[in-house]
């Protein structure tokens, strides 16, 4: 497996939901300098995920609501970190890259509980979600 160094001091940020932006946020704001590299399993960079109901559902572009920063992340989007390694300090990501850090933060969030007798297919979590419920509300001429 390829090592992918960062320069020092590097922190890694698994996870590209709010909990994810905010922690850079907050790192920049008490005047961390170093790389931020964020993790994240969405080909999307960070978004909104409240308004996903009222602006993403409506949208003609089917956007999410992108969220600005001015944070510095460097954004790996489409790759799940699937190991975490303290002690050698890195993490390995899906595409079997190595990424090397002094600081690793673990905001991955939640998923959506599955209910029993839930409607297959209705669930609101994601700008994809909200791109298939958009295509069915406009298929079915549904008023919301």
């Amino acid at each position: 497996m390829a090592r992918h160094k960062l320069r020092e001091p590097a922190i890694v940020i698994v996870g590209g939901g709010v909990a994810g932006l905010r922690t850079a946020e907050a790192l920049r704001s008490r005047g961390f300098s170093g790389e931020l590299l964020g993790v994240s399993a969405e080909p999307h960079y960070p978004y909104a995920r409240p308004p996903l109901s009222k602006v993403a559902l409506y949208s003609i572009d089917g956007s999410g609501v992108p969220l600005s920063t001015t944070a510095d992340v460097r954004w790996q989007r489409g790759v799940t970190a699937t190991s975490l390694d303290v002690t050698g300090g890195y993490v390995e990501l899906d595409d079997d890259r190595l990424v090397a850090f002094d600081a690793a933060v673990l905001a991955t969030g939640v998923r959506a509980r599955r209910l029993p007798g839930r409607v297959p297919g209705m669930e609101l979590r994601t700008v994809e979600d909200a791109e298939r419920l958009r295509t069915v509300r406009t298929a079915r001429q549904v008023t919301w």
